[in-house]
C-alpha cells in the first residue's frame, strides 16, 4: 500500500511539472511583440541618421523596452556614438542640437569654427550658409619645404558680417559695409580645427567655392 501511495504522489508531481512547463511555452508563444527600429548598416557617431539606414523588426515586448518602435522617430536626429548593424535604436543612442546653437544643421560631434579671410581669399565673400568650400592652406614661406594643403568640401554654416552674428545672404561683398569684418563659420572635424590652428602664421589661407549642380523646382 505504501509502495502505490509512493508512485501515486509521483504520478503526480510528474504530472504537476508538464502542467508547469506547458503553461509557461503557451505564455511565451503569447508574448506579445513590438516593433523596433534596428540599424541596416554602419552608422558613424555625430551624423545625422536617415531613413534608408533603418528597418524595424518585431521582438517580444519584455525584450524591447527601451527601443524606438517608429523609424520617424530616429530619422533626422543625431549619432551621439557609433551604431553598428542590426543594433536596436534607442533615445539613448541619439542627440539633438543643444538649445540656443544658431547654426543650422550642427551635427553632434562636429566643430564649429570661425575663420577671418580678406575679399580676396574668399571669392568676395560671395558665399551663403551651405555653400561648400575647398580650403586651401598655402605655405607663407616655400623655402621651408613645406607643401599646400586642401580641405575639400567644407561646409559653410553661416557668412557672418558687420562685427555681429548676423549671417549674410550671399549678397557679395559690395553690398557690404566697406568696414565691416566679414568672417566664415565652418562645419568641420576635430582633425581639420587641428589643422587650421597648426597653420596659422605658417600658411596662408584661401577658399575655393564648390559650384554644385542644382536641379530645376
Amino acid at each position: 500500500m505504501r509502495k502505490n501511495k509512493q508512485i501515486f504522489l509521483t504520478i503526480l508531481i510528474t504530472l504537476a511539472l508538464v502542467c508547469l512547463a506547458w503553461s509557461a511555452g503557451l505564455g511565451r508563444d503569447n508574448e506579445k511583440t513590438v516593433a523596433c527600429v534596428v540599424a541596416r548598416e554602419k552608422i558613424a557617431a555625430g551624423s545625422q541618421i536617415l531613413a534608408s539606414q533603418l528597418e524595424t523588426i518585431r521582438l517580444p515586448a519584455s525584450a524591447a523596452a527601451c527601443c524606438l518602435n517608429d523609424i520617424s522617430q530616429a530619422e533626422g536626429r543625431w549619432t551621439s556614438q557609433e551604431i553598428l548593424p542590426g543594433e536596436l535604436i534607442s533615445s539613448g543612442r541619439l542627440a539633438v542640437p543643444a538649445p540656443g546653437i544658431q547654426y543650422p544643421d550642427a551635427g553632434a560631434g562636429r566643430r564649429l569654427m570661425t575663420i577671418k579671410l580678406e575679399p580676396s581669399d574668399a571669392n568676395g565673400f560671395w558665399l551663403a550658409a551651405g555653400n561648400r568650400i575647398d580650403l586651401y592652406l598655402v605655405p607663407v614661406n616655400r623655402e621651408n619645404g613645406l607643401e599646400i594643403q586642401v580641405m575639400e568640401g567644407i561646409r559653410v554654416l553661416a557668412v557672418l558680417n558687420g562685427g555681429s552674428a548676423g549671417a549674410s545672404n550671399g549678397a557679395g561683398a559690395g553690398a557690404m559695409k566697406a568696414n565691416a569684418e566679414t568672417l566664415l563659420c565652418l562645419d568641420l572635424s576635430a582633425g581639420q580645427v587641428r589643422l587650421i590652428f597648426n597653420a596659422f602664421g605658417l600658411y596662408k589661407m584661401h577658399a575655393a567655392v564648390v559650384n554644385e549642380l542644382r536641379t530645376a523646382d
